[in-house]
């Protein structure tokens, strides 16, 4: 279904400059299951040396922009980015808000943390408002010099 629908945006706007941004909305939308985007992100912050699970924020800066770099560095929307490749765009994370923490044990996705070594009450974000840059393929990326 998301194949199908990017086709249709993107025959309707077959320029780059006609499909920049994509909002995508919450990664654990009215935190009705566990999604792999809110697995992978309360996984990458766990393991993280600059999330301070205790406290459940970053041991530095603001908890939007710790998700925002964590989510890009780890690749949370792996699909997504392999769908948009496969038809010549390319995803980046742009902005996150509304960073969403709580306590592993009250997430749907516990027990799979559980097996990655997450402690009950371990504080991790599960959940943000998410907005993506969509730029051609291959755009972005330095040209080696020769």
């Amino acid at each position: 279904m998301m194949a199908a629908l990017l086709e249709r945006v993107l025959a309707d706007h077959p320029e780059p400059e006609g499909f920049r941004d994509l909002s995508w909305g919450r990664i654990a939308p009215d935190f009705m299951g566990c999604t792999d985007m809110s697995l992978r992100l309360a996984l990458a912050a766990s393991e993280s040396s600059s999330w301070d699970k205790r406290r459940g924020k970053p041991t530095k800066g603001h908890a939007n922009q710790f998700v925002a770099l964590i989510a890009e560095q780890q690749q949370i929307y792996s699909e997504i980015a392999d769908l948009f490749i496969r038809h010549g765009r390319r995803l980046s994370v742009a902005s996150v808000e509304k960073v969403l923490i709580a306590e592993a044990n009250t997430l749907p996705c516990y027990s799979a943390m559980k097996t990655h070594g997450v402690r009950h009450d371990d504080k991790l974000p599960f959940d943000c408002q998410l907005w993506f840059a969509v730029k051609p393929a291959g755009a972005g990326v330095p040209v080696p010099e020769r």
